[in-house]
């Protein structure tokens, strides 16, 4: 298993979510670092900020979970683009999410705790970038 798939699965324990927020910062450095740009993440950490706010407004669970697939196509199309600017470790985590997130039973609580890990790699990735 590679270091990267390893900080992957740390930050995919949401019922450790301490440990996941300390894995946030050695991922935003080593896996994503200056491969994605700071526009593209948060592009797509907006995107899943607007999913919250539609299942707070009684969206139901089904739709936001497909919008959640879309995603991945989404991040797929990115990736693969000539001009790519977001990394594929970045990609391979947002699928890991996406995966964990559709099979939850307590959906709405583990995309909570997902948006919490989201914001601190957006964090971090800031400031790793911009040194």
């Amino acid at each position: 298993m590679s270091r990267y798939q390893q900080l992957r699965e740390k930050l995919l324990d949401f019922d450790n979510l301490v440990e996941n927020l300390d894995a946030a910062e050695k991922f935003a450095a080593e896996a994503i670092g200056s491969r994605t740009t700071n526009s593209q993440i948060r592009k797509y950490y907006d995107y899943l900020i607007s999913l919250k706010r539609k299942l707070k407004s009684g969206t139901a669970e089904e739709t936001v979970k497909i919008e959640l697939k879309l995603l991945k196509a989404r991040l797929a199309y990115a990736v693969n683009r000539s001009q790519a600017s977001i990394s594929k470790e970045f990609k391979f985590f947002i699928d890991d999410a996406v995966d964990k997130l559709v099979k939850s039973d307590n959906f709405p609580e583990v995309y909570e705790k997902f948006l919490k890990v989201m914001e601190a790699i957006v964090g971090y990735h800031r400031t790793v970038s911009s040194k």
